[in-house]
Formats: C-alpha cells, structure tokens, sequence
C-alpha cells in the first residue's frame, strides 16, 4: 500500500481468481457459471493475482529481516521477488520511524520496533507513548488499530458529548474515543457474565469476537512492552502525550484544512472526513487522520486535532526548513531570524522567531558585532562599550574638523577592532555580559579603544595644533564648533565671540583663527576665480602652498596678504623676463 491509502474501487480480478470463483457454483452438483463481460475481456486479464508481497507495504519484512540478520534484502532469494520501488519505500518508511539510519542500520529504536508483533508504525507509536508517559491509553489505541474495527454500525457505540470524561478534548479525537469504549467494555465485563456481555456488545452495536480480539492484541502488545521494560502509566495521559505519539507513527497522515471541510494531507492528498467521525462536524486547522479508503471519494473515518508544533518536534529528522531576515532584537538584545516549516508539501510554520545562533554562530556573531557594538544598539550599560563611544565621538568631532569623514575611524575598523577580541560564541549581550564575569583586568582592558588603535600620536597632535578647540582672538581663548553639513547654514567652523569683543575684532583675527583651513580657504577663493584668470594659478595645490609660505597673521587678512604675495611674485617674474630680454618690455 505505496500510496497509505485503502483503496475500494471495483476492479477486474486475474483469471486465477475468476475461475476459483466458478468452482464455487458445481460443488454440490453441476451447476451454470455466467459471467457478465466478454471473453475477450477475460482472456486479456492476468493468469493470476499478483502475491501480496508485490501489493503491499515492505517496512515490516524488511525490519524483521534485518533483525533477524538475514543478510541484504536486495539480494535475499524471494519465491517472487518485490519490485525495487516497494524495497525503497519500505526503507524511506523505516528511517522517517527512526528504525534506520542513513546507512540502513538498525537504530535502537528499531531494534525495540522488531520485538513488538505489530505494524513499525503502531510500534514507534508505543515506544512514543513510553517517552510521554501514556503507554496505557496507546496500547488500547494501537491493539484496536491492529484489528478490524469493533463497530458494527458506524459512528461510536457511546455517546461521547455525554461523555463523564474530564478532558475536554475528548470529543476532538476519534483516537481517545475508543478508550473510552474500552473502559466502559473493561468495567462492564469484570463485573458480568459473558452472556450478559454478548448482550451488552448487541446492544451497543459492538462485535462480540472483534472486542475478543481486541483484548488478545493488547494482552500481547501489554506483554511485549513489558519485555522492553516500558511501564504503564498510572496517572491519565495528556491529550498531547497521546496525540504526539500517533503522530509519531503517522507522520504522512497530517492534514490541514483547505475549502470547506476538505483537508489536504500530504503529498496533495485530498480528502473528507467521513460522518462516523467525531470531527465531521468540525474545522480544525491541523488534524491526524487513520488510515484513508478510496471509494468514489477519499474519506478518512478516524481523525483528532493536532498542533503544528507537535508534528515539528516529531519530525525534526524530516521537516525543510525554510530561514530568512536574520536581524538584530533589541528588546531581546540577542540575534534571531525567522523559519518557515514544512513537511511532505505541507507548511506548519509560516513565520516563527529563532535565536539564529542555533543554526549559524558565525553569522549571529556578525550580526551582533555590527549592530550591538559598532551600532550601540543596546540598553544595558557596559564599561568598555561607554568609554569607546566616546572616544568614537571624540574621532568624528576631529573628522568634522578636516571635513573628511571616515577619514581617521570607520565602521569597518571598529567593526575589525571587536572581531578580534570577541570570541566566536559571543551573539548576544547575555552571553558577552557572562563573558565579561570571567576576565582578568588585563583581558578587559584590551577591549577599551585608543586614538592609537586608528592613527598615529604624532598624527593626532598634529590635528589638534592645526584645529584647535579654541582660538586666540584679541587675546581671548573662544570656542570653536566644526561641523560637516554642506549646504547647512551651520557648516564649517564656527567662533563664538561675545558682543563685548566685537568693536575690537578684526578680519585678519577670524582669518588666522584656524590654521588648518587656511589652505583650504585659499583654495577655493582660486577655484571662484573665473576661468580666464584661473589658468595662471595652475596647479592650485602647489600654488597656494607657495603663496603661503612665509606669511602669517601679522600680514593682515588672509586675502590682502595672499593677493600682495601674489602681486610680489608676478612683478619678481616680469622683472625676470626683461632683463633676459635685453632691457625690452
């Protein structure tokens, strides 16, 4: 049964099959057999039945070949040998139960699925069951999926909405319906006679030999339980406990629910819930379903509602999962990302938050680097982190002085500066705070930042002799404010001077304030000159750098002195060129 679902289609039977048929109608005397196609149509038809073993699922001979250690099922001499796909399918079905590892070894939980004498997928359903602590309820469920079911009439024999169960979900879950059949059979015949009990099966529509049935199943699935050391539950299992274990064992019967009632199973397998159902009535999202029959519909007569986390966490081994937008999270101060979830077609998580440090820690630790430290975005106060913001400050106030940012300090060198000294675990600030707990004095101190980790000492002196923080004006130290806003009224360097101190400024006083923009003032006095005059002062750069060598603040404002420098320079040249001329101007 490749495809899980029991199919009930009317089909043509081989001619082994027809003529045992026919047999049947002469065994007391001559008798007449008409069949009602043509002869052609049953000479066109297979001599014989195809044996079961080509028809039906392999996971439960080759789990028990394997135990038994009978060699490699591919090369095994079967009577009639199965076809490759069914061999495959049979090792997918293994290793999505975790019977089988990659390699096609046996696990230890397939070792305790070949000890119980029932399907792989009831088995791996009770070792689940162990695990949550619901043993009890299961092996009630799994010997009565084992059987035909008990039901003479469809539909449950107990009423379940007056049901004295104390769990709601009761009437969620065809599964947790039969036992509560069963404790009600249980009850009735410890407490009568098998007479009366036959009665009781009458009249609640249950088959007497198919409950006898039943209870043989679970003594002997009770019994194989016991030999692996599994101990019943005492207390009621949970709905989940219950619930996780079927899925357990049914991990390509999730459904979710599409147009209407319809469900979507996996695969694109669609299907109804059938009216004997506990669930036909309702629209749960998530659902497992029992086995699917095919007639003119697909329908599934068992179902019960299931969370989407709970079939994630049993197929952690098979689920894709699907990560984007990792981020930083400054409410949480940690790095997460987002996954989508799915299983056989189906999606089960379509945005759920994750620490991203679970699947990539080098990319977490990145992202944390970026954002908490070279970013600061964090609301916690940490020592070093301070103190290197505000020396990161200090640098761009002195890059707003040259008017070249990122000229001294970039993101790209902070960012170099914390790789390497944070460790590769550190993501998060909890995780760097812990961190922190565990140095000595000497490993903190090289997390603190210096203006020598971006440039040189002489280099900075230099800076600040060039742009000072104050200006000596009519012998009076005033602020200086640079900023690097072109086009705001506020760009460039700005003195504040008292109105007392005007009436005694004077042009040469602002002009000379500022060694280091005195180059470039001269520059671009140049630069506006218009072109037929700009062609004499060619290349600027050297130009200006020969205007202003030998003058200074006592040669007035820096036009005046830098224009009679020029003026200087140009008559010394024409001077020059009449004496080569031989006296001629």
């Amino acid at each position: 049964m490749l495809t899980k679902i029991q199919r009930l289609p009317i089909e043509p039977i081989s001619q082994a099959s027809a003529d045992q048929r026919k047999g049947r109608c002469g065994r007391l005397a001559n008798g007449l057999c008409i069949r009602i196609y043509s002869e052609d149509d049953f000479n066109s038809r297979p001599s014989f039945t195809d044996p079961e073993i080509r028809r039906t699922n392999l996971a439960a001979v080759i789990l028990r070949m394997l135990a038994l250690r009978l060699g490699d099922v591919d090369n095994f001499p079967f009577l009639e040998s199965p076809e490759d796909k069914a061999v495959n399918e049979g090792f997918k079905l293994l290793m999505e139960l975790k019977a089988l590892t990659p390699k096609r070894k046996l696990t230890t939980v397939g070792k305790q699925m070949a000890t119980l004498p029932v399907d792989p997928k009831m088995a791996c359903m009770l070792i689940a069951a162990h695990k949550f602590s619901c043993l009890k309820e299961m092996l009630i469920i799994v010997s009565m999926l084992s059987i035909q079911d008990p039901r003479e009439t469809l539909g449950s024999p107990f009423n379940i909405a007056d049901s004295d169960s104390r769990d709601p979900n009761t009437k969620n879950s065809d599964f947790t319906s039969f036992v509560e059949i069963w404790n009600k059979y249980e009850s009735f015949r410890v407490s009568y006679s098998q007479s009366q009990l036959r009665k009781f099966c009458k009249e609640n529509h249950l088959s007497f030999v198919r409950m006898r049935e039943w209870r043989e199943v679970h003594k002997q699935l009770v019994l194989g339980c016991r030999n692996l050391g599994f101990k019943e539950n005492k207390e009621l299992g949970s709905y989940a406990g219950i619930h996780k274990s079927i899925i357990a064992g049914s991990l390509n019967q999730i459904a979710t629910i599409r147009d209407g009632r319809q469900y979507l199973g996996s695969r694109n397998k669609r299907f109804n819930i059938s009216r004997s159902s506990l669930l036909a009535k309702s629209s749960h999202k998530w659902i497992v379903s029992g086995e699917l029959i095919e007639t003119s519909q697909t329908f599934c007569s068992m179902a019960a509602k299931v969370e989407p986390e709970w079939v994630v966490s049993m197929a952690s081994h098979l689920v894709k999962r699907e990560v984007f937008e990792p981020h930083w999270s400054k409410k949480k101060e940690d790095v997460y990302a987002y996954e989508q979830i799915s299983l056989h077609g189906l999606r089960f998580i379509h945005k759920r938050a994750f620490r991203f440090s679970e699947i990539d820690i080098p990319g977490a630790r990145t992202l944390f680097i970026q954002h908490a430290l070279v970013n600061f975005e964090v609301k916690a106060s940490i020592p070093f982190l301070e103190h290197n913001k505000n020396l990161i400050v200090s640098l761009e106030k002195t890059e707003e002085k040259l008017r070249r940012p990122n000229f001294i300090i970039n993101e790209r060198d902070i960012f170099s500066f914390y790789e390497k000294r944070i460790p590769l675990g550190i993501c998060s600030v909890k995780s760097l705070t812990d961190w922190l707990r565990e140095l000595d004095d000497t490993q903190a101190q090289s997390l603190y930042m210096s203006g020598s980790n971006f440039m040189a000492e002489e280099t900075e002196k230099s800076f600040l002799s060039v742009f000072p923080d104050t200006a000596r004006v009519q012998n009076n130290n005033l602020a200086v404010n640079y900023s690097f806003e072109p086009g705001a009224d506020h760009d460039g360097a700005t003195i504040e001077v008292p109105i007392s101190l005007l009436p005694q400024l004077k042009q040469s006083d602002l002009d000379w304030a500022i060694p280091g923009l005195v180059t470039e003032r001269c520059q671009s006095l140049i630069r506006g000159l218009p072109k037929i005059l700009r062609k004499g002062f060619v290349p600027i750069n050297r130009v200006v750098e020969e205007l202003l060598e030998g003058i200074s603040y006592k040669d007035g404002p820096l036009l005046q002195a830098v224009s009679y420098t020029h003026l200087r320079a140009h008559e010394t040249r024409e001077d020059r060129g009449w004496r080569r001329g031989g006296g001629k101007k």
